[in-house]
């Protein structure tokens, strides 16, 4: 398997700093050495690209918090149900990041972009889930009957939309490009993980809010 950019870098980085010692200790301290070349300027790139993204994600995130609280405090004056929508969009942005790290795939710039699609993915699930409680609450004569015909409802047309977008987005984990593949497994990951989020955790958060009167 190749290695990444930043990890030739690395190596010539660690290379470089071995010959200014070795130069050091022959008395020649005019000369040093400095890792250069076409992958190193990747290397500094793609870093510096990732921190972008990482800080983007987390802008974006907050950005959406705040649309969403006062979206919900217009449509039907609640100021706790924006967070309640965007909590399990987190959960599942950490659940992508811990399959990652266990199936040794790097958070790079490559799959930083991912997150965004799962960001994404989540809040449109939320949201669609959010909306027919409030609407099915305001019918239904208990908490457990709202959250029955919600789950049942709008639960399966989520189900059919994660699946049939996680398997289109699953098909490139078997193409012959190793980015393609990462990609596809990751986007694919992202959507399940998106979706389970909301169908397990979202009915919690619903029914503690409600008895917590928010």
């Amino acid at each position: 398997m190749s290695e990444s950019a930043q990890t030739i870098a690395g190596d010539t980085s660690a290379f470089a700093a071995q010959i200014d010692r070795g130069v050091a200790d022959d008395g020649a301290a005019t000369v040093s050495a400095v890792a250069t070349g076409a992958t190193v300027t990747t290397a500094v790139i793609q870093d510096a690209l990732l921190e972008t993204l990482i800080e983007a994600v987390a802008v974006t995130l907050v950005v959406i918090l705040l649309f969403l609280t006062a979206l919900f405090r217009v449509r039907y004056g609640s100021w706790s149900l924006g967070p309640v929508a965007v909590l399990p969009v987190v959960v599942a942005l950490a659940w992508l990041l811990g399959a990652m790290s266990l199936l040794g795939v790097s958070f790079n710039s490559e799959t930083a972009v991912i997150t965004s699609l799962a960001i994404g993915l989540g809040v449109d699930y939320s949201i669609h889930a959010s909306e027919r409680f409030v609407d099915e609450r305001e019918r239904a004569e208990t908490l457990e009957s709202a959250l029955a015909r919600t789950i049942t409802g709008t639960g399966g047309a989520l189900l059919a939309s994660a699946a049939t977008t996680a398997a289109a987005f699953g098909v490139l984990a078997f193409a012959l490009s190793p980015p393609l593949q990462r990609f596809g497994i990751v986007t694919g990951l992202a959507i399940v993980f998106a979706f389970v989020a909301v169908v397990t955790m979202l009915p919690g958060l619903l029914v503690v809010r409600e008895r917590l009167g928010a």
